[in-house]
This record gives structure tokens, C-alpha cells and sequence, in this order.
């Protein structure tokens, strides 16, 4: 063989992962972005779900999933379950007689 025709060893080890490095760098500044296009969207969210809130103060995450879902905002239930906590929206466990007489399955007989 021909000495000359031999690759030589580079004298930087790391000369094949470079262009690892750099789509890892532009993936990590298009991430960044993304966080704050989140955070606006989250605001936007949160808006809702306090109007929602003041209307019907009973919903729970999941009854607040599909009226969001209703909107044309499609969230995840998780997501909606963890904005809820940080605005501190709680359900009101005080409904009405007629409401919960409503959703037996046997209501009670009154004399």
C-alpha cells in the first residue's frame, strides 16, 4: 500500500461530532422560542379558564377540558388540571338541591 493513500488522524478528535453540535445548538435556540410561544398561549388559556370559573364555579378540570375543547382550544386535560392549580381554581362542591336531585339515579321520595 501506498503510505500517502492513508487517512491521516485528525488533530481534533471532535471534528465528527460538529455537525452533531450544531443541530443540537440551532434545536435548543428554536426550543427556547417555543417556551415563550407557550407561556403567551398559557396566558391566553388561563384567561378562559377563569371566565369559564366565574360561570360555572362546580366545573372541575375535567368538565373545564371540554368546555375549553367547546371553544376550539384543544388542551390536554393534564395541562388544564395544571393551570387550574397555579390560578387556584377549585371546584365549589355547593350545588344546588335541584342540580343534585337531578343527577340521581333514584331520587329521594318526600313525604
Amino acid at each position: 500500500m501506498f503510505p500517502e493513500a492513508q487517512a491521516q488522524p485528525s488533530a481534533d478528535p471532535d471534528v465528527k461530532y460538529r455537525s452533531q453540535w450544531r443541530a443540537g445548538f440551532y434545536k435548543w435556540k428554536v426550543s427556547l422560542s417555543a417556551g415563550k410561544q407557550r407561556k403567551n398561549c398559557d396566558a391566553d388559556i388561563k384567561e378562559h379558564l377563569l371566565a369559564i370559573h366565574r360561570l360555572r364555579p362546580f366545573y372541575g378540570y375535567i368538565r373545564m377540558t371540554t368546555a375549553l375543547k367547546k371553544e376550539g382550544l384543544g388542551v390536554n386535560h393534564k395541562k388544564v388540571r395544571r393551570l387550574m392549580r397555579e390560578l387556584g381554581i377549585r371546584p365549589s362542591s355547593e350545588r344546588s338541591a335541584r342540580m343534585q336531585g337531578a343527577n340521581r339515579r333514584f331520587p329521594l321520595a318526600t313525604p
